[in-house]
């Protein structure tokens, strides 16, 4: 008898369990970090986050730009970025707009690898806004569109000694009282650059200054169009 009741009053806890279980609600299977498409947000967002969703927007570019795979997209946010950010894999960045959308760097935005796109995005107030190297070059395939470089200590975009430069594309963008807005160093080579739709404005130096002082620097295929230069 004794056995009986106890056999029973286990089935009994089991199935209470199971019904207990059962209405649980469902919930979805929490979403993994962020890998073609990551969202940035200064104001709202947590580099804790993943970065999936703008809700879930990681806080700095820099942790997006991290953790998106080669090829995928960075997706940020209205706000000012006071960051460095480097960049080493083939990535699109792109902000809301450049009037709102601020990186502000200590030093610059480092691009270092091929295929890369920046839009819609201000880089202002930095030692440079972008400089461009690679280990080895050539560095391919760099586009700046509807970029505002404003204000920066020293370049807008500064090319680093002994890079080689193919298809760099200045669309759409504007400098504005930086030393220099384009900075090729004498022992650095270019062979496509593309200005279009560009202004350079209240530079202190050159609007696109390659150095010659007897090195071996070279440009060709530039292309300048539909473009001002002014002060």
């Amino acid at each position: 008898m004794s056995t009986r009741i106890r056999t029973l009053s286990r089935a009994g806890v089991l199935l209470a369990l199971l019904l207990a279980v059962l209405a649980l609600p469902a919930f979805a299977a929490a979403a993994g970090p962020c890998t073609t498409t990551c969202y940035v947000d200064a104001n709202t967002g947590n580099d804790a986050n993943d970065g999936d969703t703008p809700a879930t927007a990681k806080k700095t570019i820099q942790a997006a730009v991290t953790q998106v795979t080669a090829g995928g997209q960075v997706n940020v946010a209205a706000g000012t970025y006071a960051e460095d950010v480097t960049i080493n894999k083939a990535v699109t960045v792109t902000g809301a707009d450049p009037a709102t959308t601020i990186i502000d760097p200590v030093n610059y935005v480092s691009i270092s690898a091929d295929n890369v796109t920046i839009k819609a995005i201000a880089i202002s107030a930095g030692t440079h806004g972008v400089r461009l190297s690679k280990s080895g070059s050539p560095l391919a395939n760099t586009t700046f569109d509807n970029v505002h470089f404003k204000n920066n200590a020293n370049r807008g975009i500064d090319i680093v000694n002994l890079l080689h430069v193919t298809n760099l594309q200045v669309l759409n963008s504007l400098f504005e009282g930086n030393p220099t807005g384009i900075r090729m160093p004498s022992n650095a080579t270019a062979d496509g650059i593309t200005i279009d739709n560009t202004t350079f404005q209240n530079q202190t130096g050159s609007g696109f200054y390659q150095a010659n002082d007897g090195s071996t620097g070279w440009v060709k295929n530039l292309t300048v169009k539909n473009s001002t230069f002014t002060n």
